[in-house]
């Protein structure tokens, strides 16, 4: 973070956005369903979150990206009776591509307006958004997890859009 900290960002709504970004989905813990599999997503996603406390986004998204990987493979093992891996991987991968944008963001040395890579890299994280948004109103709702997952995918909805606006994307 210490690039973020000597920036002129740091005086801007972006680090109420840098706040936000720490938030992970996470699966409530149901010890008698938790299989390794969830207990690795959960490894992964506090691996992606301590990287992004550490400032590193990059290994963030590395490590949230895995985690969108390993709940697509739960997702394909999955039935009625699991979370909804499928929103997961979609809100994993909105995420994974605003760590990335984050890491070019600060590569570039923070200038706005961004690049049109980095402004890629924040629509197509809106796009998983999106997408996880669909995925919830297409699976059955009860799941302890929904509101939760619906909740954090606005959450990365109005991130991204927040972003876009801070780094005068078009």
């Amino acid at each position: 973070m210490k690039g973020l900290q000597n920036s002129t960002l740091n005086r801007s709504p972006f680090t109420f956005t840098l706040t936000l970004l720490l938030l992970v989905a996470g699966i409530p813990p149901d010890p008698a369903r938790t299989t390794d599999g969830e207990r690795e997503l959960s490894r992964l996603q506090a691996k992606s979150e301590d990287a992004m406390a550490q400032g590193d986004p990059q290994g963030a998204a590395n490590s949230i990206g895995r985690a969108a990987l390993l709940a697509s493979q739960l997702d394909k093992q999955s039935d009625s009776t699991q979370p909804p891996y499928r929103i997961l991987v979609d809100l994993f991968r909105a995420q994974e591509q605003v760590y990335r944008a984050i890491a070019l963001f600060q590569q570039s040395g923070e200038r706005t307006p961004a690049s049109s890579g980095i402004c890629s890299l924040l629509s197509q994280g809106r796009q998983h958004a999106f997408r996880a948004l669909e995925n919830h109103s297409a699976t059955s709702s009860d799941h302890a997890v929904h509101d939760h997952l619906l909740q954090q995918t606005m959450e990365w909805q109005e991130i991204i859009q927040e972003l876009q606006h801070d780094w005068d994307c078009r």
